[in-house]
């Protein structure tokens, strides 16, 4: 006999859920029923500049009092005193990761990673899904390939203390990262269900592909968010998911 699919569904979630990270990239007033929605069926929810820009600090601490793990995905690039007091704060604050661009450089990272404890990881931001190799030489890069770059940043962010990143799914298989880094974590945002558009995106992965090659989390924002039967596309995600686990 087949199990019912809500049986089914809720076996699927326990498995798949503390891998999900849903990317809150909306205004707070599109945002707010996604907690309600997802709220305690994800790891967690990534605050992004638009809505760290709308509502500040105070939507870090609304989440984290409502019980929700927060990953601040503000991709600070500064000096290393900027950088280190703004993670000072974001830890302050109860933040769980918060992501710090690579290409800021050695110092800058071996001085944020000082902060990180078990309740507080930095994520090291390698080459942005958005961009690919033909992009390399108009940021001045003199590597060729997108793998060259991710793979440069990646062991500068790791000899920096960092042992949490972001980069595409397509680095992880290219480039075999978590077999050349098995203590570390991989984010990975550019996750697209079947029938979603790869918008801005360009190093994109199925929620399949990605845990096959490694990720340890994946990153959802539009391709469930700007949906209209956002539970179909749930469903999908997480049976998908539940799949390769």
């Amino acid at each position: 006999m087949a199990e019912p699919r809500g049986k089914s569904l809720k076996r699927d979630e326990s498995l798949v859920s503390q891998r999900l990270v849903l990317a809150l990239d909306q205004s707070w007033e599109d945002c707010r029923p996604w907690l309600t929605r997802l709220g305690g069926r994800v790891w967690g929810f990534k605050v992004g500049s638009v809505l760290y820009t709308e509502r500040g600090p105070e939507v870090l601490s609304e989440l984290v009092g409502a019980g929700f793990r927060v990953f601040l995905d503000l991709k600070w690039h500064d000096i290393p005193n900027t950088v280190f007091r703004a993670a000072e704060t974001a830890k302050s604050l109860g933040v769980s990761w918060a992501t710090i661009h690579a290409a800021g450089g050695r110092r800058m990272m071996e001085e944020a990673s000082r902060l990180q404890t078990k309740d507080f990881q930095l994520v090291a931001v390698t080459y942005l899904t958005s961009l690919e190799s033909a992009d390399l030489s108009d940021l001045g890069f003199s590597f060729k390939k997108t793998e060259e770059v991710v793979s440069h940043f990646v062991d500068l962010a790791y000899k920096s203390g960092i042992r949490h990143f972001v980069c595409s799914a397509q680095d992880l298989k290219s480039l075999a990262l978590p077999k050349r880094y098995p203590d570390a974590s991989w984010i990975c945002p550019g996750i697209r269900l079947a029938g979603s558009a790869a918008k801005d995106q360009r190093r994109l992965a199925s929620p399949r592909e990605a845990l096959e090659w490694g990720a340890s989390y994946l990153v959802i924002g539009r391709t469930l968010t700007a949906e209209v039967d956002w539970e179909q596309k749930w469903q999908s995600l997480v049976s998908t998911s539940a799949e390769t686990l």
